[in-house]
């Protein structure tokens, strides 16, 4: 148990205020919250009384910036996670939010994997697009998955963007070399490179 020691407005946020607990800092809550809790300086309460306090405080502010967050573009499940985390909410808060949004269908996983996809499937290989997904923290087998259904042959994106590195650069081994490198640093396959060097040298690389 500890001392609730001082309760003051924030200055920021006049509809907030600062709970501290036997004089350290311990958390902010709405001034609603403090009225329906009854907090008042001098009150003995257990954390995990203030923490669900806490939650019931900042569970609505915070999906309703997750939304907000959401309507500015797509996010992955982990960028939303790792946004309220950063934005200071309890753990608690943050997979209330993340459950209410997959409810309400604002957040599908698989369906970002394929956007994702089919926005940069002309532009990068699939380790490229592989790497670019797991690193947004999505699950490996919904990776896979939405690789299997949305990219097809790429050879065409690479031969496109084989002619536009090679427009203006002339045709030769040192040039082809560079070509093969830059294929490969796109994400692409050794497969895919050496056809892009073929495609203007007329043989395998």
């Amino acid at each position: 148990m500890a001392i609730i020691t001082e309760i003051s407005v924030q200055k920021k946020n006049k509809n907030r205020s600062n709970i501290y607990l036997d004089n350290e800092f311990y958390c902010g809550l709405e001034n609603i919250t403090v009225v329906q809790f009854r907090l008042t300086v001098g009150t003995e309460i257990s954390k995990d009384t203030l923490e669900n306090a806490q939650f019931e405080s900042e569970k609505e502010q915070a999906l309703t910036k997750a939304v907000g967050y959401i309507s500015r573009a797509q996010k992955s499940k982990r960028q939303i996670k790792d946004y309220l985390i950063n934005k200071g909410y309890l753990e608690k808060v943050v997979n209330y939010s993340i459950d209410k949004l997959i409810e309400y269908g604002y957040i599908d996983d698989l369906e970002y994997c394929k956007s994702f996809i089919r926005a940069h499937k002309n532009s990068k290989g699939k380790k490229a697009i592989e790497r670019d997904l797991k690193l947004k923290g999505i699950d490996f087998n919904l990776v896979e998955k939405a690789l299997d259904e949305e990219l097809n042959s790429q050879n065409d994106a690479v031969i496109t963007i084989a002619e536009r590195y090679m427009r203006n650069r002339e045709k030769n081994k040192e040039n082809f070399a560079k070509l093969y490198r830059y294929i490969l640093s796109k994400g692409f396959d050794y497969e895919q490179a050496s056809l892009a060097v073929a495609h203007f040298k007329g043989d395998e690389f």
